[in-house]
């Protein structure tokens, strides 16, 4: 679920958007010219909870995956390490946050 968004060359602007089917958690990162982005997610529980690592001199859309969105009603909550507030936002139709760099935390109750 790493992958450019926009027209901004290099990952400047990074989508988040975790593919969760059939996964119960994925570790995983991007080197790009800015640095480590980072994905991280588990579900357990029926809980979701996400750790990204957006470098320094980007922005990201962290996107929620699917079936945590589908009543659109899904109990979310994102949180920044240094206490930075997400912007809330809509991609695919799906709750999104625009967020910039730093480490981010996610966690969606089932809906």
């Amino acid at each position: 679920g790493i992958r450019l968004d926009g027209d901004e060359p290099g990952f400047k602007s990074i989508l988040l958007a975790p593919d969760t089917a059939g996964l119960e958690w994925v570790n995983c990162s991007h080197e790009c010219p800015y640095g480590t982005i980072r994905s991280e997610w588990r579900i357990e529980d029926g809980a979701f909870d996400w750790k990204v690592e957006v470098p320094p001199n980007t922005t990201a859309t962290a996107v929620l995956p699917p079936q945590f969105a589908a009543s659109g009603e899904a109990r979310f909550r994102a949180t920044a390490v240094d206490g930075e507030d997400a912007v809330p936002a809509t991609r695919f139709g799906r709750p999104a946050w625009r967020i910039g760099s730093g480490i981010w935390r996610f966690r969606a109750l089932p809906t």
